[in-house]
């Protein structure tokens, strides 16, 4: 269903074997792909505790618009293999991951039921009021209905983000957080 394949495309292939997968079996081959320590550190993380993805699916689609999203409602990952342009395959990679972790933690910042789910909630609360304060202009982080979510989420996938995050000494904390999950 991806049509004629260029030999980049085709790396692709491997991550998402279909038009739907479970994202359990996308975190594997983000993991064996992942070059920098401390995102796969985070990808084992997930995978360890992939039942917080609950039944959420990863779909492969080309087209126009955005890259990635995650639908909360009805638990999708919608990947754009295009978005208009040919996307190598490293930034299929970061999308992929920029999603998987709205999914992972989506159910936690909006519904935390255990006491580590909370402790997160309130910690990463107070990191991302520093981080608003280390960028006024990040317009994503500043939404407040959003703001949180996507914070979370670019925090894995944006390394200028996490580079003035370890300047401001927030990194390793926000680190800690996310594995005692």
């Amino acid at each position: 269903s991806f049509g004629t394949k260029t030999e980049e495309e085709t790396d692709w292939s491997n991550y998402v074997p279909g038009d739907e997968t479970m994202p359990e079996i996308v975190l594997q081959r983000l993991i064996e792909k992942e070059e920098n320590p401390e995102h796969k550190k985070l990808m084992q993380a997930m995978y360890r505790n992939a039942e917080k993805l609950g039944n959420t699916r990863v779909v492969v689609k080309a087209g126009s618009g955005y890259r990635g999203y995650f639908d909360v409602r009805e638990g999708v990952i919608a990947v754009n293999r295009t978005a208009g342009e040919e996307i190598s395959d490293k930034e299929q990679r970061r999308v992929l991951f920029h999603e998987l972790l709205h999914a992972y933690l989506s159910g936690v910042i909006w519904d935390p039921r255990t006491t580590e789910e909370l402790n997160f909630v309130r910690n990463m609360i107070r990191a991302w009021e520093k981080a608003k304060k280390l960028d006024p202009n990040y317009k994503e982080i500043h939404d407040p209905k959003t703001g949180l979510q996507e914070f979370v989420a670019r925090i894995g996938s944006e390394k200028a983000l996490r580079e003035k995050l370890k300047k401001a000494d927030i990194w390793n904390t926000i680190k800690r957080l996310i594995r005692k999950l």
